[in-house]
């Protein structure tokens, strides 16, 4: 395609081609040597415009697998009824007939009997007299004003994270002391603030021998004793 320009370009031209047409055929350019100079034709080229590619088409989304159907159950075939073949019953035997009972033997005369000799009559054991009776056991007594008594020192460790700490007090516990010298249960019957001090009383007491005390005939009784410990820092 020619642009505006090369189309008023061309226009010109020919305009001037027809002008110096009616000149010379009008005589008014005799004795004129005199060179028109045509104007340059300018011819431009327009490139056409690329067109550019149509976009791709949109890939296809890929199809989700379809889950597996699940197998179709066979159908159960229905089992035959089994044919319990009767078999015939056996003959039952005959009852057998009763032996024909047996002459009776004639009666044995009876023996006479023979008197036994008369046995010496046996001494009478002689009785031995019952064991007397166990004593019950005596059981034991709770009295604030105990007659037990420690047998040598009672004393507990001092826990080394008590003397750390800066603990110390009093711990009351009761034992029971036992009827042989030892010591029983364990309560604790007055804290001395710190778990740690009352704990280690509890255990130490357990391992001290006690002089029982004694009931009204005597003889060694259990008995609660209150056992006291005061914890110092020196």
């Amino acid at each position: 395609m020619i642009s505006r320009h090369s189309s008023i370009s061309i226009a010109t031209a020919m305009g001037l081609h027809v002008l110096l047409v009616m000149l010379v055929i009008s005589g008014m350019l005799e004795h004129v040597h005199k060179e028109i100079e045509t104007p340059p034709v300018i011819i431009e080229l327009i490139q056409p415009k690329k067109l550019e590619p149509p976009p791709p088409p949109p890939k296809p989304e890929p199809k989700k697998p379809e889950p597996p159907k699940p197998p179709k159950p066979e159908p159960v075939k229905p089992e035959p009824p089994k044919v319990v073949e009767q078999r015939p019953e056996p003959p039952k035997p005959e009852p057998a007939k009763p032996a024909p009972p047996a002459p009776e033997a004639p009666p044995k005369p009876a023996p006479v009997p023979t008197p036994a000799p008369t046995p010496a009559p046996a001494p009478e054991p002689v009785s031995k007299p019952a064991p007397p009776p166990a004593p019950a056991p005596t059981p034991a007594k709770s009295s604030s004003g105990s007659s037990a008594q420690y047998v040598g020192a009672c004393e507990s460790p001092y826990p080394t994270l008590s003397k750390r700490l800066n603990e110390k007090g009093t711990v009351v516990v009761k034992v029971l002391v036992k009827s042989d010298g030892t010591a029983g249960d364990v309560e604790l019957k007055s804290s001395s603030g710190y778990p740690r001090l009352d704990q280690a009383w509890l255990e130490a007491i357990k391992t001290c021998r006690f002089t029982p005390s004694t009931g009204s005939d005597g003889k060694p009784i259990d008995e609660w004793f209150s056992a006291p410990h005061t914890f110092r820092l020196n």
